[in-house]
């Protein structure tokens, strides 16, 4: 063993590295005694720092680096500092300096420190050995063994240790060591305040989403983690490698509660539940410098801490139960922390819808602008700013929010609060319209509706009785008017209201509402009611399926006619018509109905269809023998035309002809009978359609003649019955067919207008024809059964053959028989005017003589009267009066129409003549 006071200054540098590398560290210390000015400080932990591994443990080593702290080692006597310098003994001087230009010892101040927070060499070379340890083994357990002995010391190492070593201890092997990752120091430090705290929180995040039975995990990890690692950046003696940040890094943290309100709103509750705020801080036993703060430092910090909680109330992101009621849980926590009186529990059963009692004056300056994410955590903000005034209106948000939720028209507590501050009349009524909608979905009892009656009054002005600002509150109101519809008025509301009642089939209980009452104190005038009821009756009947009344939305509208019109609306004509129009679409209900393949009849069609009584045509087309129900789609006809459905215009599309006056219900009920017939003789029911025409088509005295009647009665006349073409039928019923056409014939004659007389003598000019066809050959028939039966009578005397007297008494019959022209008619109807009037008698046989139209109608009425009983095949005289009937009004026609032609006097010439 040499003395170490023989060694060269190379030599005594060399013997050092190597008791370093070796781990003697007693030895080490007495060749620092022995040479104190050669192994300073410095030197000493440059060394320790590059030859003492890193995988050594700091227990061996700690002791030294505390005597080292302490007073520089004195020198002791020689005789007991022995100890082996053989390694660097054989050295010479030239070899131990060449070794020592060698070595590369590294610096006390670690590369990444570029703040000088500190020169103490011992806090620099913790520091650095720290690091070194954590990355070069990974080892970042064992640094509290090496770190701990010194935080008396030191102020910053302490604050480092709090803020970086301290959270990742907890962080990796202590909260949430089942993970199995783990962060260096290397990867932690470099990072910037968000993405720190984005890594520190983020199991945190994850344990929340997946469920975790550790009821204090957020606020655990707060105070443990997050709370540890921000004193260092509330601190100016943090070690840090990031640039300089903004003093208050609590800014950082509030932001995070923000950013995660509106997507995981639940852990944000949990944060402000568990959580104190800045003041709450777990720092392990470590030191608790912000106890040393001031009291306004930690009153700010408070309420910064409660502005973050109100603003995240703000952004909640839904609507639904749980996130109103942790958006209210938050805020009685808030007010606790403020030590001022918490709001009514949200779903107690004692609160009612009191009137708001709290002055918003101070919320004046509060608009849409202030609900900006990135303005909520602004020292000036109104609506976040921590007060009795801002908390209340929180919490009359949050009550809004639940109502609305509760009635069916999901608002979120942001949503509510534009309504209340930014939004103008025309948004907050088409709010309540979309709120209106909401409601009318669901079945509820009559005492749910009046209360969503009372919530939504209460609401619009949260039951304060301060008027808007102006008729609609605009929007340049001096001051804010509390209440979600608040510049809605108070009848548009009631109105609302009033529909929501109707469209839910409520309609007694809106007459007890709004009508069982004095006329004072009704909310909504007549006229707005019966608009209201009319809309919903139609609104009814256009979304019905069904023309049923006893069922489905058609019910409801005879239900809401029922119970309105004949108590309270007796004197409403639009009820009325309503009330008509479901009357005829009930009935149209029994019969089928097909406008188009495949898509089946609806009641709105009615009201949309140009022409409605068209429908009745389709009715009797797609229904066999519906024509038979005449009295019937009569009924429906009136109906309709009681509807308004009806417009009255001229046949042939004349609207603008002045002279023409129609009556719709008249107009209506001709149609109908004209397409009564006209189903008819599709069918071939010509008896029905003869009766149709002769008792229903006839002319008043007011009407002028129409288009339908004319031509149905036309087209009854010109129908051949099938039967008439059948072999199995009598010429008794051939005569009897021809003479019921003739009568529709003469009909169709006084209805028609004189364009079309021609063509209507056209076709009784051939059904005539085939009369006397049918005359002749019967008349035939008798004179040849009477000739025989005259050959058998005895003792006769014959002074012509029978055969020539046949001949004679046939050319007689066949010249007076003869079927005549239509100028033959008019020149025999001059004829006979210019003669004496004796052929032309009045029925009741007095003599006087009468015009030939009078005589035509007359005989035409008798004919009609006894059209149902009479028979062709009777008496020649009744046969021959029948002929007479038609030639006569033939006569009179042509008389008063064509005859000027040939000469013959007009009929007021020819009376006095006639007399």
């Amino acid at each position: 063993m040499a003395s170490p006071f023989s060694l060269s200054k190379p030599q005594a540098i060399l013997l050092a590295v190597n008791l370093a590398t070796e781990s003697h560290f007693e030895d080490l210390h007495h060749l620092i005694a022995q040479h104190p000015t050669l192994l300073h400080h410095v030197l000493v932990l440059r060394i320790l720092l590059s030859c003492v591994p890193e995988t050594t443990e700091p227990s061996l080593y700690v002791p030294f680096l505390l005597q080292l702290s302490q007073d520089a080692p004195h020198a002791q006597d020689d005789g007991g500092l022995h100890y082996d310098d053989s390694s660097v003994r054989e050295l010479s001087d030239s070899e131990a300096r060449i070794r020592l230009r060698s070595l590369r010892l590294l610096p006390l101040r670690h590369p990444t420190i570029t703040t000088p927070e500190t020169d103490h060499p011992l806090t620099l070379f913790l520091i650095h050995r720290a690091r070194r340890i954590d990355a070069e083994t990974g080892l970042l357990t064992v640094l509290p063994q090496l770190l701990t002995p010194f935080l008396d010391r030191s102020d910053v190492l302490r604050a480092w240790f709090i803020s970086s070593i301290l959270p990742l201890l907890r962080l990796d092997y202590e909260y949430h060591p089942t993970d199995g990752s783990t962060t260096s120091l290397a990867e932690f430090e470099p990072l910037d305040r968000p993405s720190c705290l984005r890594l520190l929180l983020s199991r945190t995040k994850s344990r929340h989403e997946t469920g975790s039975d550790d009821d204090d995990l957020v606020g655990r990890d707060l105070r443990g983690l997050v709370g540890p690692w921000m004193l260092g950046h509330t601190h100016a003696k943090q070690v840090t490698s990031s640039p300089a940040s903004p003093s208050h890094a609590w800014t950082d943290l509030y932001e995070w509660l923000i950013e995660s309100a509106s997507s995981r709103f639940s852990l944000v509750c949990e944060v402000i539940e568990q959580w104190n705020g800045p003041t709450d801080l777990d720092l392990g036993g470590y030191g608790d410098t912000l106890a040393q703060a001031d009291d306004d430092t930690r009153q700010r910090l408070q309420l910064t801490y409660c502005q973050s909680a109100l603003a995240s109330i703000y952004l909640s992101p839904k609507a639904t139960v749980e996130v109103l009621s942790g958006a209210h849980d938050m805020l009685a926590r808030v007010a606790r922390l403020l030590d001022v009186q918490e709001p009514e529990d949200l779903f107690s059963e004692s609160r009612s819808l009191t009137p708001a009692s709290t002055d918003f004056g101070a919320l004046q300056d509060a608009s849409e602008m202030h609900l900006l994410p990135n303005m909520l955590l602004i020292p000036s903000n109104p609506l976040t700013i921590p007060s009795p005034q801002s908390l209340a209106f929180v919490d009359l948000l949050i009550l809004s929010s639940l109502l609305l939720t509760r009635i069916g028209h999901v608002t979120t507590i942001r949503d509510a609060a534009q309504l209340c501050l930014a939004a103008d009349a025309a948004s907050q009524r088409r709010e309540l319209q979309s709120l209106v909608r909401s409601i009318s979905s669901g079945q509820r009892r009559d005492d749910e509706w009046l209360s969503i009656r009372e919530q939504l009054i209460w609401l619009r002005t949260w039951g304060t009785q301060k008027p808007c600002q102006g008729p609609l509150a605009p929007d340049s109101a001096p001051h804010l008017a509390p209440g979600i519809f608040n510049r809605v008025e108070e009848a548009f509301m009631e109105k609302d209201i009033f529909t929501i009642l109707l469209r839910n089939a409520r309609f007694r209980l809106a007459a007890e509402i709004y009508l069982d009452r004095p006329m004072e104190q009704r909310t909504l005038s007549a006229e707005v009611m019966e608009r209201a009821i009319l809309d919903c009756v139609m609104g009814f009947y256009d979304n019905a399926s069904n023309g049923n009344r006893t069922r489905g939305a058609m019910k409801k509208a005879w239900d809401a006619v029922n119970t309105f019109y004949p108590i309270y609306f007796r004197e409403s004509k639009p009820l009325d018509r309503a009330k008509m129009l479901i009357d005829a679409t009930h009935a149209l209900s029994f019969y089928s109905l097909t406008l188009q393949p495949r898509v089946p009849f609806q009641p709105v069609n009615i009201r949309t269809h140009p022409d409605p009584v068209s429908l009745l045509g389709k009715v009797l087309e797609q229904n066999s023998r519906s024509y038979t129900r005449l009295d019937d789609l009569l009924i429906i006809g009136q109906d309709l035309v009681a509807a308004g459905l009806v417009v009255a215009k001229a046949d042939g599309g004349d609207e603008q002809d002045p002279s023409i006056q129609r009556q719709p219900s008249e107009m209506v009920r001709r149609r109908i009978i004209g397409m009564a017939i006209e189903a008819a003789l599709a069918e071939d029911d010509f008896p029905t359609a003869y009766s149709y025409a002769l008792n229903y088509l006839t002319m008043p005295p007011a009407m002028a003649p129409d288009e339908t009647s004319w031509r149905a009665a036309f087209q009854a006349g010109r129908h051949r019955p099938s039967k008439q073409s059948s072999s199995s039928v009598t010429r008794s019923e051939d005569m009897r067919i021809q003479e019921m056409r003739m009568e529709l014939l003469s009909r169709a004659l006084l209805l028609a207008p004189p364009p079309a007389l021609s063509e209507i003598l056209g076709v009784w000019r051939r059904v005539e024809e085939e009369l006397n066809v049918l005359l002749t050959q019967e008349m035939e028939e008798e004179q040849e059964w009477d000739d025989k039966g005259d050959r058998k009578i005895p003792g006769q005397f014959l002074s012509a053959s029978p055969v020539a007297l046949r001949k004679e008494g046939g050319r007689l019959g066949t010249a007076e028989e003869a079927p005549m022209g239509l100028f033959d008619v008019a020149r025999g109807a001059a004829a006979a005017l210019r003669r004496s009037a004796n052929s032309l008698h009045a029925p009741d046989g007095t003599g006087q003589a009468t015009s030939p139209t009078q005589t035509s109608q007359m005989s035409l009425d008798r004919s009609a009267a006894g059209s149902d009983s009479g028979s062709i095949g009777g008496s020649d005289e009744a046969r021959t009066r029948k002929r007479d009937v038609v030639s006569n009004m033939v006569t009179g026609g042509l008389a008063s129409g064509i005859g000027w032609v040939l000469g013959a006097p007009p009929p007021a010439q020819t009376r006095p003549a006639e007399s």
